[in-house]
This record gives structure tokens, sequence and C-alpha cells, in this order.
């Protein structure tokens, strides 16, 4: 019965300019007389109604994210594996050729590149994929080609982001390496 409230019109209107005003989706709901569940499940049922409910939110500072029709694109392989295809098909590593395979599947580069941290066989095959496509005439690994050409293999991305790479110490367990016990103890000053 509430799923039918929902498809007047001017019931999502009025969640729509809720929700660009400002308000949470909890408050929506309560100012509209619908259940939040009711909402979520119009949402998952019509897209373009998300669509619009989310870039009202984005557009006031909000967080109201798209739902998941399906499993969360991290753990979809099938997915997975049109990328690493079309990454491989595309011929290159730099940010550009990366960013028009995301955008192709619908997603931004940096949520595909955020995938790694979730998923291991993932991140092993994505980096393989980098890897194979790299220009070999190249010099990777130099400022240069990390920060002009915005490379994004393994070697480009460790030299200008270290911390979007993982180690393989902290991999194995083993801690950081202390420099503070090799620095020299500072001067006094005298007065």
């Amino acid at each position: 019965m509430s799923i039918l409230i929902l498809d007047d019109d001017g019931v999502r209107r009025q969640i729509i300019e809720g929700i660009a005003s400002g308000l949470t989706m909890a408050e929506v709901s309560v100012k509209v007389g619908v259940d939040t569940t009711t909402i979520h499940s119009y949402r998952c049922a019509d897209q373009e109604f998300d669509r619009v409910v989310v870039d009202a939110s984005f557009a006031v500072g909000g967080n109201c994210f798209p739902v998941y029709r399906e499993t969360p694109p991290y753990k979809n392989r099938l997915l997975q594996a049109r990328i690493v295809d079309d990454v491989l098909k595309g011929g290159g590593c730099l940010e550009s050729d990366l960013v028009r395979v995301a955008e192709k599947h619908g997603y931004r580069l940096r949520q595909v590149l955020m995938w790694r941290a979730y998923d291991d066989q993932w991140a092993a095959a994505f980096e393989g994929a980098l890897i194979a496509v790299r220009d070999p005439g190249v010099e990777h690994g130099s400022w240069r080609v990390a920060k002009k050409l915005k490379c994004r293999c393994v070697d480009c991305r460790s030299l200008t982001y270290p911390w979007a790479v993982r180690p393989d110490y902290l991999l194995r367990g083993k801690p950081y390496r202390d420099y503070g016990a090799e620095r020299p103890a500072p001067m006094r000053s005298t007065p």
C-alpha cells in the first residue's frame, strides 16, 4: 500500500525537496508520512528517483548514497573481470585511460581504485593488468611519468602516493623501522 503512495509525483517531489533542504532521510519520512523502508525499497525499484535523491543530497552537502540493487561492486566478480578486460584492451595505465574504463561501467576511477582495499584477489588482478599494459618505452617510477603523464602503475603510484601501495613488510606483520633512535639529540640552548 505504501509503495503506491510513492507512485504519486507529489510525494516524490516532497521527498526530493526535503532532501534538497538538508533534512535527513528519517526527518523526510516523518515529514511526508512514509516510513524509511518504503522510501528505500522505492529507491531500489526506481533508479531515476534514486539518482535525483542522491543528486539533491550531494547538492546541499548531505551523505545520501545510491542504494545497491545487487551485490556491492567490490564483490561482483563479473564486473571486476569486465573492468580488467577493458584495462587490458584499453592499452594504457595512464589516468585518462583508467577514467574512461571506469566511466564506461558507471563508476568513478577513485571508486574502482578503492575496491583494492576490500578484495586482495581484485587488487592482484587489477595491478597485474596495469603492469601488463604499461608502456615499456616510458621510465616508470620517475617523477615525470608519475606527475605529468599521471601513470597509475605500482611503481609510479608508490612514488607519488606511498600510502596507496601496501609494502611487503606490512603484509608480513613486521613493524615500521624506528628512525627516532638514529636522530641526534637536540642541542640545548645555553642562557
